[in-house]
């Protein structure tokens, strides 16, 4: 996993197989979508 602590903005994304992930510190919004779970936080 990559670390993105000093990163306002991070934004991961893996071909259109399902996953997608969004990490905005600045509004402090996680959010993690799998195409097996819609939340595995």
């Amino acid at each position: 996993m990559a670390e993105a602590h000093q990163a306002v903005g991070f934004q991961f994304t893996v071909t259109p197989d399902g996953i997608d992930l969004h990490l905005s510190r600045e509004n402090g919004i996680l959010t993690g979508v799998y195409p097996a779970s819609p939340s595995s936080l």
